[in-house]
């Protein structure tokens, strides 16, 4: 697994590391269900969470697996922010995935304003 809990300005969050991934859906389906399985431990609306998708190809099978992940872990989530959107059509399957999870997906390029954005009160 290479996701893992964090600590920004003394604020625990969960690094979801889907970077990298490049078009391996199976692979990217593995470290999905791993973190879920740890948020859904989790009090509901306690979870910070950044997730990392560069490098990792928004192919429709690879956005099934997040939208079937924010389905999953959406009452256990306070805050999310997602790094490695950019624009374009990644943009546009992130407002899809937020839409129909019901979750307000924010997308930030840079991950140390992401980290700063996910602990702001």
């Amino acid at each position: 697994m290479q996701s893992e809990w964090r600590t920004h300005k003394g604020k625990r969050f969960m690094y979801a590391n889907y970077a990298g991934f490049g078009e391996d859906v199976d692979r990217l389906a593995a470290e999905v269900d791993t973190v879920d399985a740890i948020i859904c431990q989790e009090p509901e609306h306690s979870v910070l969470i950044l997730t990392d998708v560069r490098a990792t190809v928004g192919s429709s099978e690879a956005v099934a697996v997040m939208k079937k992940s924010a389905a999953r872990t959406k009452k256990h989530m306070r805050k999310g922010v997602i790094v490695g959107v950019g624009g374009g059509l990644r943009k546009l399957l992130l407002e899809a995935v937020s839409r129909f999870s019901g979750q307000d997906l924010v997308a930030i390029d840079d991950i140390e304003q992401a980290k700063d954005w996910l602990v702001e009160e």
